[in-house]
Parts: C-alpha cells; sequence; structure tokens
C-alpha cells in the first residue's frame, strides 16, 4: 500500500499534461477570447466576434485544468454536444448522428471510421491550443461528412514556439496511466516539435458476475512531430508527422448456433501513420497555403472461442488516403476573397468488402466576405466535387451574416446545403454473422449476392424485389440557424441562445431486403428516409468575480423521421402489449423520435483562478436526458418507456497547484455521484480519482 501511495503522489495529475501558465490569464474573463483568432468557419484567419455561423471554442487553459486525456471525455463536457456509444465513440451535432460530424486534426480529415464514425478514443488530448466546434452543414467549405457540423482540433504552432520540455504523468483509477512528453526547439529559422503520448491499463470490472471487462485492458502510444522552416518573413514549409498503435484485448459470453454458452476473446489491434508537408506564402494581402496530407491506416479485431477453439470473427480493415489543396486568399478593404481546389485518392482493402476499393475526387470551391465595419458581415460560398462513384455535386452553398447592432446585442443567421456521400461500407460491405446468420450487403454488390444464394437455395422469400435495389445517391441536407447573442453588461455576462433547423433527404440505411432459409434477415442499403432535427442552445457565460467564471448551457433537441410520423398520422403503427397480448395503434404523442438523442440536456461549469498563489479549480456538472435505446416491441420506432435508457448526471472536480512556474499538481475527482451504466455505457466506471504531475524541465515561452 506504501508504494501505491508513493506511486500517486508522484503521479499528481497530469491533467494538465503541459504547464498551467497561470501567469499568462491573470487579465482573462469569460469573454477571454473577443480577441481570439479562428480559422474553421471560414478556413481562413477571423476573429471569433466576427464570425457568422453557430460555433464555440474550447480554450487550452480549460483543456488542461479538465485533466481529460480522451477527446471523447472533454467534448461530452460541452453544451449542445452529446457522444454515442454505438460501436466506438462519436459525437453528434445538433441532434444529427456521429457519422455527419466531421472531425479533424489542424484542419485534416481522420481516417479509419468504424460504421461510419472515427472512435473519438483514439484522439488524445495533448499539445492541444483550442478545439473549434462549428455546428450545421459546411459542406461549402469541407465537402462530404460535414453535414452535422466539424469539430477542428488546433494544436501549438510550432512556429510560435520556444525550446520548452515537459513531462507529464498520470493516473486515472482504477487503472489508467498516462505518460507524456512534449518538446520543442526554435532556432533562427526552424522550429521542430515533439510529442510522445503512451496509455496504459490493465482494465477495471465492476460486474462480477461476468467475465466481461467494462474497461478493457489495452495500450495505446502516439507519437506527433513536426517540421518548420522559415525561409524569410513570407515564405514558410514544414511536415507533420503522427504514428498512432492500439492494441486492446478482453473476453465476453457469448450463446452459439446450439444456444450453449461459450467464452470468447477479442482481441484488437490499430497503426495509423500520417505524413503531412505544407508551403504557405504570405505577401501584404495575399495568402497561398498548398497542403498534402497523407494518412494509412490498418485495423484488426478477432473473436475466438475458448471452449470449441473456433474463429468466431475475424476482421481486417486497411486504408491509404492521399489528398492535396492549394487555397488562395485575397484581403482588401473588409472584403475576403478565397478560392481553392484539390483532390483525394483512396484506397480501401478489407475482407468485409468484395473487392479492393479505389476511389478518387477532385474539388472547387470559393468563399466571398464583406465585412462593414464589424458591424455588419456577410458570407457566401459553395463547392463543387467531381467523385469517381457517383453523381457530381455541383451546389454546396451556404449564406450567413452577423449584425454587430451594438457593444449589447447581436445577431447571426445563415442557411445552407450539405451533402453525405455514401461510404465504402455502404456501397461494398460484404458481411455475415456467423453467430446469428444475418448478412448485410452494399447497395453496389447486394443484387449480385442475393442471385448467388437464390441460386443454391437460400434464398425463402423477399420483401424487396432485386430489381428494386438501385446505386445510391448522396444524403442531401437543408439547414438553418438563427442566433442572438446579448450583453446585459460587456465584459462580465453574454447570453447567447440558438435554434437550429436540419432536415436530410435520401437518408441511407440498411433494410431487410430478404429471409435465408434458416430464418435470418438478409440487410441492403437504400435511400429512404427523411429525417428532421431542430432545436435551441443556449450559453449563459458570468464573470462573477475576477478569477471566477460560470458557464452554463441547455440544449433541447427534437429529432423525429418524417416518414414515421406520415404512418403514425395514418394510424398504420402498432405495437403489441408482452402481457395482455393486445395489439394497439401508436400515437403520434407517443411516439420518442429517433433513437440515441437526448431531448434535454444540460451543462454548467464553474472556473476559478488564483493568480497570485497559482492554483485554480473547476467544476463541471453535465446532465444528459433520457434517451432511446433499443426497440423492444419490434415495431421498429421508439414509443414505449421500456425502450429508453435513464437518464444520468455526472459531476467532475479538478483542482491545479504550480510551484515555481515548473512543477504543476493536478488532483481531480471525475463521476464525484458515483453514476453507473453498464449495459448502457460501459466504460462509466463510478467515482474516479486522478493524480498527476507536469514538470517543465526547460520553458522559454
Amino acid at each position: 500500500m506504501s508504494k501505491l501511495l508513493t506511486l500517486l503522489l508522484f503521479c499528481a495529475v497530469a491533467a494538465v499534461s503541459n504547464a498551467q501558465e497561470l501567469d499568462t490569464v491573470i487579465n482573462e474573463n469569460v469573454n477571454n477570447n473577443i480577441e481570439e483568432i479562428v480559422v474553421t468557419a471560414t478556413k481562413t484567419e477571423t476573429k471569433i466576434q466576427n464570425t457568422t455561423v453557430p460555433m464555440s471554442v474550447i480554450a487550452s487553459k480549460y483543456i488542461k485544468a479538465s485533466g481529460t486525456i480522451k477527446l471523447g471525455d472533454l467534448l461530452q463536457e460541452q453544451s449542445g454536444l452529446q457522444l454515442s456509444n454505438f460501436l466506438g465513440t462519436g459525437v453528434q451535432l445538433q441532434g444529427l448522428s456521429a457519422e455527419y460530424t466531421l472531425i479533424l486534426i489542424n484542419g485534416e480529415p481522420i481516417i479509419g471510421k468504424n460504421a461510419g464514425v472515427v472512435d473519438l478514443s483514439r484522439i488524445v488530448v495533448n499539445n492541444i491550443k483550442r478545439v473549434e466546434i462549428v455546428k450545421g452543414p459546411v459542406s461549402c467549405l469541407y465537402g462530404s461528412d460535414a453535414i452535422g457540423g466539424v469539430i477542428n482540433i488546433i494544436t501549438e504552432d510550432v512556429g510560435k514556439l520556444k525550446n520548452a520540455v515537459d513531462l507529464s504523468v498520470q493516473y486515472k483509477s482504477p487503472a489508467i496511466l498516462t505518460t507524456s512528453l512534449f518538446s520543442s526547439f526554435s532556432k533562427k529559422k526552424v522550429s521542430f516539435e515533439n510529442s510522445v503520448v503512451h496509455n496504459y491499463s490493465n482494465g477495471f470490472h465492476t460486474n462480477k458476475e461476468t467475465i466481461f471487462k467494462e474497461g478493457a485492458p489495452h495500450n495505446d502510444f502516439t507519437f506527433s512531430n513536426k517540421l518548420t522552416v522559415r525561409a524569410n518573413e513570407r515564405i514558410q514549409a514544414g511536415i507533420g508527422l503522427k504514428y498512432y498503435y492500439s492494441k486492446l484485448r478482453n473476453q465476453d459470453n457469448y450463446l452459439n448456433k446450439s444456444d450453449s454458452m461459450i467464452v470468447a476473446k477479442q482481441e484488437d489491434k490499430i497503426n495509423e501513420f500520417n505524413f503531412s508537408p505544407f508551403f504557405k506564402f504570405v505577401k501584404n494581402s495575399i495568402v497561398l497555403n498548398i497542403k498534402n496530407f497523407n494518412s494509412y491506416y490498418t485495423s484488426a479485431s478477432n473473436f475466438s472461442g475458448f471452449d470449441l477453439n473456433d474463429e468466431l470473427y475475424d476482421d481486417s480493415f486497411k486504408q491509404l488516403l492521399s489528398k492535396l489543396e492549394v487555397q488562395f486568399d485575397y484581403t482588401k478593404k473588409g472584403h475576403l476573397f478565397t478560392a481553392g481546389t484539390g483532390g483525394f485518392y483512396n484506397l480501401v482493402l478489407s475482407n468485409r468488402n468484395t473487392k479492393k476499393i479505389h476511389q478518387h475526387q477532385e474539388f472547387l470551391f470559393f468563399q466571398y466576405q464583406y465585412d462593414w465595419k464589424s458591424k455588419i458581415i456577410f458570407n457566401v460560398g459553395n463547392r463543387i466535387d467531381f467523385p469517381s462513384d457517383y453523381a457530381i455535386q455541383w451546389l454546396s452553398p451556404k449564406a450567413s451574416a452577423r449584425f454587430n447592432v451594438n457593444k449589447y446585442f447581436a445577431i447571426k443567421i445563415s442557411a445552407g446545403r450539405g451533402y453525405k456521400a455514401p461510404d465504402v461500407r455502404q456501397q461494398y460491405l460484404n458481411f455475415t454473422n456467423a453467430l446469428v446468420g444475418y448478412s448485410i450487403y452494399g447497395a453496389h454488390i447486394a443484387a449480385e449476392k442475393l442471385s448467388e444464394l437464390e441460386e443454391l437455395g437460400q434464398i425463402h422469400s423477399y420483401s424487396i424485389p432485386i430489381s428494386e435495389i438501385k446505386n445510391l445517391s448522396p444524403e442531401k441536407s437543408w439547414s438553418a440557424n438563427a442566433e442572438i447573442e446579448i450583453k446585459p453588461i460587456p465584459d462580465k455576462l453574454t447570453i447567447s441562445a440558438n435554434y437550429f433547423r436540419n432536415q436530410i433527404d435520401n437518408m441511407i440505411e440498411a433494410i431487410p431486403t430478404a429471409i435465408k432459409t434458416n430464418n435470418a434477415l438478409i440487410y441492403t442499403y437504400y435511400n429512404l428516409n427523411k429525417v428532421y432535427t431542430q432545436g435551441v442552445d443556449a450559453v449563459v457565460n458570468y464573470q462573477i468575480i475576477k478569477g471566477l467564471s460560470l458557464n452554463v448551457g441547455y440544449s433541447f433537441i427534437d429529432a423525429k423521421d418524417e416518414g414515421i410520423l406520415k404512418k403514425l398520422k395514418d394510424g398504420k403503427i402498432f405495437r403489441r402489449d408482452p402481457e395482455t397480448l393486445e395489439t394497439v395503434r401508436v400515437t403520434k404523442k407517443e411516439y420518442g423520435g429517433l433513437f440515441d438523442r437526448s431531448k434535454h440536456s444540460f451543462t454548467c461549469k464553474v472556473y476559478y483562478e488564483n493568480t497570485k498563489h497559482a492554483f485554480s479549480t473547476y467544476l463541471r456538472i453535465i446532465y444528459r436526458g433520457k434517451y432511446g435505446w433499443n426497440d423492444n416491441n419490434g415495431n421498429q420506432i421508439l414509443d414505449v418507456a421500456s425502450e429508453y435508457a435513464k437518464a444520468y448526471t455526472l459531476m467532475n472536480f479538478s483542482f491545479t497547484k504550480s510551484f515555481k512556474n515548473k512543477y504543476h499538481v493536478m488532483v481531480g475527482i471525475d463521476n464525484m455521484l458515483n453514476t453507473k451504466r453498464p449495459i448502457h455505457v460501459p466504460s462509466m466506471n463510478g467515482i474516479t480519482a486522478v493524480v498527476g504531475l507536469t514538470i517543465n524541465f526547460l520553458n522559454t515561452k
């Protein structure tokens, strides 16, 4: 026990993974980013108070003070965002599924999606300068996958860093140890940055009735490097490198086809390598950026039965993406012109697909913004995409405006069209579950596979004729946002509220197409549904006294399927009472909307910093209302109480203390209310203590 206590004291919380730098924020207040420059909203440097679309920024000091290691843990504390835990941790914006949120690091995409979603647990919170969140479609600048919005992780600018070496060690109970080393060196015209993060866990096990560990044992490394060479004040070039490795192992109970219980072992491995050369030229009002991003990703997942020594499931996935983009910006007297072009090549090889997939796409985009004395700002833009495997997308427009009426009041309005191209899974998936027997086929291969099974005599009946299986069209959306911002006490109190409405046409879903002779279903992807999400995001920021700030956020979401609403209106949807066996017609009032969305969510954050004594405290409260989890009665909609996951509240607290501006100690408690949801959120393991230490061996920032 004494050794463990010694280790805990030594590790004293690196939730601050680098220096807290309390001496730099003496004059910061609730509007501390009033002059902060952001890039995601327009792909150009813009003052945040001049942005015309709904967006928020998570500043570095709050990231460090929170003590979070993985991006998902950080995002769940933000107002208007909800996490989805299906096949990895994803994030929803404005009630749209996680697969409609584009995740970027320094403006570049992250590949290796599982069921269309980037698993946020792959992304470590280290050396992050800020996180920019744009809500609503941004396809006019970023193309496909940006229907719901964009989350852009911005790391420190190596060109602005001086010599520094920071070591952080963090222990998070019951079994996660994180070590990170950050170093940067700058001399004359050359700068170099290096970051190494290692996470290790032997897993945690809260439900002793099963052998399954809710916190799976894992081991992962992230290596990031960036070299920048500044030839002169106008020209700079460089290259970024990143390598990620992860290994996860676990075991669980499974029922085989004979309903016999067997023990299965799971082992997952991920490798990811990126390199991204870049070039930037600046002269007066002209900026030219040339970026080349290359990423190679591999994953392997294997389930094998202990008792039967059978291979129950084996999945191999490899992806190579190469992207080139050129962007030109011209600014003059309040006018901003942006034009860009580029393309990418995508190669996917997986045993889930029938063949090796080759895709390429070229694109053009332009944008114009006019700023009249920072009083009236409007922005218009469009993007044209030329994909290799579906129709040209000529229109992805967006128009937005901001009216800074006076120092007390501002209005933002925006409207745009987004699109999401059918992904490789939806087009070419060829998967059969060996344990259950069902199959899922992508739209491009479904007719061929069904014909093969029919020749083998394995098709019992069709629910949709083969002749009706068609190639998929992109999903399309229209979105509108209207936001008001009130500052009753400028620089102290800000109140904002944003109304949003998103409508998606041609939503792609997998639906039953046929039944096998063994009664197992065959699913195929179709363009079917029309859905909408609408609601309100409201945020209050209040600088109570110097150093003490309060942030309160509330989100209301109404997300429904228009096809279901029509059937309910026509009285065509029923459910059967499991006890009385009585069949009743479902009413429109009983329809709970889309699954995995909380109608109500709430956040409250209280941050205090004392610069005189070099310490800070950070309290975060997160409430997520009940949300649809599973269709228990088989009518394929959310309509009874037993189909909801219960609401829950999390409370996290952290305390940070700096000594001589060199040693930074942090202690914290996550989930102080000991909330547990073993079925719906298995990784939520009750009260969690966090301790850590950051040491600045060399820091001349």
